[in-house]
């Protein structure tokens, strides 16, 4: 139970710190190079597939940078361009199987690593910890399970 409890507000608490410092903290604590895990979770959360101007706004990063970042995971085989179905002049971008799979090596990392952080204080204290941040920031994961 306390593990569990412990991974829980891990996954939380990874969240509620990429929000704290606007994304940076998701690209520099994942070490995909140049935004790929941002880009690549992103990616993750829809396999309908997201527009380059869909992952600019989630990543609050311009066109360009959001083009070079999408070449290198292009040249990597962690994703797939096609045209959008809604939108014929837009790109529609997926996860690959080699992203995804990408995403979750790193994610565990992270995981692991908050995880280690967050049992020094144990799993009570974790939950209000995460608890508060959200409240501090405003913002929900809708991930408040205890």
């Amino acid at each position: 139970m306390e593990s569990s409890v412990l991974s829980q507000q891990a996954d939380r608490l990874i969240e509620l710190t990429a929000k704290l410092l606007g994304g940076e903290n998701e690209r520099m604590l994942i070490s995909l190079s140049q935004g790929e895990y941002g880009v690549l979770l992103v990616l993750s959360k829809n396999d309908a597939g997201v527009t380059s101007n869909s992952i600019s706004q989630a990543m609050r990063i311009g066109p360009g940078g959001v083009a070079n970042l999408l070449k290198a995971l292009e040249r990597k085989g962690y994703i797939t361009k096609d045209i959008s179905r809604d939108d014929r002049r837009a790109n529609s971008v997926r996860i690959t199987d080699a992203g995804r799979a990408a995403l979750e090596g790193r994610l565990a990392q992270a995981r692991e690593s908050a995880r280690r952080y967050l049992a020094t204080i144990g799993p009570e204290a974790a939950v209000a910890f995460n608890d508060a941040l959200e409240t501090f920031l405003g913002v929900s994961t809708g991930n408040t399970k205890k």
